[in-house]
């Protein structure tokens, strides 16, 4: 462990998945879901969208925009049609359910 100075939660991360094999394991197991909202995130910020804002466009709640980017539960397909509209990114559902938010191909805010 880094010791005697400031360190990132990258840096963190990397040690524990280096020292830790159960750790290691969860996060293998995680990376698509965390990996999705996080791209989330990003085209809310490229939008310069608060989750209230983006709530609103939705039909929703701040709180439930919170929950959809917290990763804990998967949304629906309609939630995820309505987010890829909103964000204006492609979102794609592959084998095993894992979800994919492509941002590359971004298009114009539906308003």
């Amino acid at each position: 462990m880094v010791t005697g100075k400031e360190f990132t939660l990258e840096e963190h991360i990397r040690e524990r998945e280096a020292s830790d094999e159960a750790f290691r394991a969860a996060r293998a197991a995680h990376r698509d879901r965390y990996e999705y909202t996080r791209k989330l995130i990003e085209a809310r910020l490229a939008r310069k969208l608060t989750q209230e804002d983006l709530a609103r466009a939705l039909g929703t709640t701040q709180s439930a925009v919170a929950r959809l980017e917290s990763g804990r539960f998967l949304p629906r397909t309609d939630t995820l049609r309505r987010l890829a509209d909103v964000l204006g990114v492609e979102i794609r559902i592959g084998s095993g359910g894992i979800i994919k938010v492509e941002l590359e191909s971004a298009r114009p805010l539906v308003h």
